[in-house]
């Protein structure tokens, strides 16, 4: 299936959000996609230039030379940050969860970090970002470090 039928098939925001995931395209390749596709509808051209247009904007995206940015994987906001997993509200409630569990590992012994996650999502003093990170390392442990 080409990349312009996945966006009509799944609709401008899915295709984001899946594009992020799978082939880590920029936020400016994708806008030039979206504008490529509007201007190309309204002016009504045949679907081989369209085609075209849109495999040279994204190869050209792919063909450059500058790392592609790196998006969170809970609300996909960019990475700013080198060496940085999650945007910056996830990556500081995932250190903040991270302290967390070692003074609860002083407190309560060697509890399971599976154990200790759930715990954190139950607490009502714990904020929003915290019990995304703590929802999103348990469907994910790999990602505990």
């Amino acid at each position: 299936m080409s990349e312009k039928t996945r966006i009509e098939k799944m609709g401008i925001a899915e295709y984001i959000a899946s594009s992020n995931r799978d082939s880590l395209l920029t936020l400016t390749s994708l806008q030039k996609i979206v504008t490529i596709i509007s201007k190309n509808s309204k002016n009504n051209r045949d679907g081989k230039e369209q085609e075209f247009l849109f495999q040279r904007a994204v190869l050209s995206d792919r063909a450059r030379s500058s790392p592609l940015s790196m998006t969170c994987p809970l609300c996909h906001e960019e990475i700013d940050a080198a060496g940085a997993d999650y945007c910056a509200s996830h990556q500081r409630a995932f250190e903040n969860i991270k302290r967390a569990f070692s003074t609860w590992t002083v407190a309560y012994g060697s509890p399971r970090v599976s154990d200790f996650l759930e715990q954190v999502q139950k607490l009502p003093q714990t904020g929003l970002k915290a019990k995304e990170i703590a929802r999103f390392l348990l469907e994910n442990p790999l990602r505990w470090k």
